[in-house]
């Protein structure tokens, strides 16, 4: 059960991670069981990032980040209906601060195979995104298009990159898909706002 005293650790773990930037950052997943998320706990959560918007850092909450990657390797507990629960518990407990944006930012995966993943309340989604680490020379339009047609255009959205680079190679591959990044055509991908 997520009580408190971890809640009191974890803040105390992402309040050493808070930069200048003013970017909310933890920096390993650890374990969730997405049916332990209840109505407490949620409160617990905004009672947490309160204490960050209330020093002006506006939050953009990742809930269960690359959630069907992590319950497929077992990092999570829980499946689609238990996560649709649970996030939907964290955003009714978050959505009278307009300082937290919720943002739905699953692991790189064809969109029709995360499309049950998505919350079943669009309205409760700030921000889309999707953390894509590319094998080979590919681009923009080839990672992120699928992504970005189906979620960010569909629901009209922003889209955002939360995590990015390339999986493996050498600095090349480094080079181009920095160049990728850097040079997304900002008239096809217009509500694309940060990486």
């Amino acid at each position: 059960m997520v009580g408190m005293l971890r809640l009191q650790d974890l803040l105390g773990t992402v309040r050493s991670c808070l930069v200048k930037s003013k970017i909310l950052s933890i920096p390993k997943p650890f374990s969730l069981d997405t049916s332990e998320i209840d109505s407490n706990v949620a409160a617990q959560v905004a009672s947490v990032l309160k204490d960050f918007t209330d020093e002006g850092v506006e939050v953009w909450l990742r809930f269960a980040r690359e959630v069907k990657y992590y319950i497929s390797s077992g990092t999570y507990s829980g499946n689609v209906q238990s996560y649709q629960k649970a996030r939907a518990t964290i955003a009714a407990a978050v959505k009278d601060n307009p300082m937290i944006k919720m943002f739905w930012c699953p692991n790189w995966a064809d969109a029709s195979s995360l499309a049950e993943w998505f919350p079943t309340d669009p309205s409760t989604v700030d921000i889309v995104g999707m953390d894509a680490y590319p094998q080979s020379q590919q681009t923009f339009d080839q990672v992120y298009g699928g992504f970005y047609d189906a979620f960010a255009t569909k629901y009209n959205k922003p889209f955002a990159i939360g995590e990015t680079g390339p999986g493996v190679g050498d600095d090349t591959l480094k080079e181009y898909w920095l160049k990728q990044i850097a040079e997304a055509d900002v008239q096809t991908y217009h509500i694309f706002i940060s990486s």
